[in-house]
């Protein structure tokens, strides 16, 4: 008996309405950086505003963090968030985009969204001190979707 996972090849292009529906769903991804051919990735939680928004709070815990320092540096952000229960049934989106402050009229809009649809793990001991908050949104410039043959 063969230990080998079945081929199910690159798996199914997603609609725009089940990336919608997955993004929404999701709450939790890996946002990557980029700058001098160095990249640093980061889980984070995030928000989905249902079009073409992602918002995302990053927090810094010390001085030696990198996140900011590389959030400031990129000029193109990438995200990922996935789901897989089995090899026939998974679904990834990755979207690609410039990465902004947020503006402060778009701080309620964020909380709302945030509180609505984000996934807060404990990720950190509460001895940690948290030195930075900042409220970040990615512009979705672009955006793919796959699906294994059992998903959707």
């Amino acid at each position: 008996m063969s230990d080998a996972l079945p081929d199910v090849g690159q798996g199914l292009h997603m609609t725009r309405p089940e990336i919608v529906e997955f993004l929404y769903a999701q709450g939790v991804g890996t946002l990557s950086f980029a700058t001098g051919g160095r990249a640093y990735a980061i889980p984070v939680s995030f928000a989905f505003d249902g079009t073409d928004r992602l918002f995302f709070e990053l927090i810094q815990f010390g001085d030696a963090s990198k996140k900011l320092t590389f959030a400031d540096a990129t000029e193109e952000a990438c995200f990922v968030t996935f789901a897989i229960d089995s090899p026939e049934r998974w679904q990834s989106v990755i979207a690609t985009g410039p990465l902004d402050h947020v503006e402060d009229g778009e701080y309620g809009d964020m909380d709302a969204l945030m509180d609505d649809n984000a996934w807060y793990p404990s990720l950190f001991p509460e001895s940690d001190e948290v030195t930075t908050i900042r409220r970040a949104v990615l512009r979705i410039a672009d955006v793919t979707g796959r699906r294994g043959p059992d998903a959707g």
